[in-house]
């Protein structure tokens, strides 16, 4: 699951800052995010550009 910092955390998942991103198991999400340390980060892909041809 992709996560992003909301403060300085270090441990299991290295040392990351806030606002860094990074990627870690469903269940280690679970207990960061009800500690209140990161938030889930939604990917949303990148809208693809029209490819018609004039």
């Amino acid at each position: 699951m992709n996560v992003r910092a909301l403060a300085n955390i270090s441990g299991a998942v290295g040392e990351r800052t806030t606002g860094d991103e990074f990627t870690v198991d469903a269940a280690t999400a679970k207990s960061l995010i009800e500690r209140g340390l990161v938030e889930e980060v939604k990917n949303t892909p990148a809208p693809k550009a029209d490819k018609e041809k004039e």
